[in-house]
């Protein structure tokens, strides 16, 4: 059977620096959990976006190319906060800014086709004139609230998430110079 160890090699002190710069860290192991789901989740949209290519749509190989870089990107920023970088939030603020223009342009682009293409046309009229407007009229409210919204959300939560991300510097700054180094390369080397 085997002795358990008696002899720690760390002080109180020491124990009492870890568990302080765990506390410090809390706020920025949140950060990188949130890039973690963020970066998970581009990328799944991303790989789901692509199935539209079966289908013959070059603008789902666009999409979904782009969407899976952002969450490779995002997955990458995220392991870079946790690692205590100071680039890591930088790079997640800039990363959700990318994500805010790909959404604007993808709804942009939908809603130019919705002002400009009949509804109609790919099956052609039902025959009665007041039917034909009747649907008309509902595919393009449709239409203007699905990418209008798509617009508004989509540029509006990424947005938020990179303020949200830059100012993780700030945290990542404030344990770096609150933290002993010694206490810093442990929280490194175990993220």
């Amino acid at each position: 059977m085997l002795e358990p160890a008696t002899d720690d090699p760390l002080s109180p002190e020491h124990h009492r620096e870890l568990e302080l710069g765990r506390v410090r860290m809390a706020r920025v192991r949140r950060a990188a959990a949130v890039a973690a789901f963020s970066g998970w989740t581009l990328a799944a949209f991303g790989g789901l976006t692509l199935l539209g290519v079966l289908f013959g749509s070059l603008s789902s190989l666009l999409l979904g190319g782009a969407l899976i870089g952002l969450g490779v990107n995002e997955l990458a920023g995220g392991r870079q906060v946790r690692a205590l970088d100071p680039r890591g939030p930088r790079r997640l603020g800039f990363n959700q800014l990318a994500l805010a223009a790909v959404a604007a342009v993808y709804a942009g682009w939908k809603l130019v086709g919705v002002a400009t293409t009949d509804p109609l046309a790919g099956v052609g009229s039902t025959g009665d004139a007041d039917m034909d407007a009747m649907i008309r009229g509902l595919q393009t409210s449709i239409g203007y609230a699905v990418y209008g919204s798509v617009l508004v959300l989509g540029t509006t939560v990424p947005a938020l998430t990179a303020w949200y991300y830059f100012r993780r510097r700030r945290l990542i700054d404030a344990v770096l110079a609150e933290t002993p180094a010694w206490v810093v390369r442990t929280m490194r080397s175990a993220a």
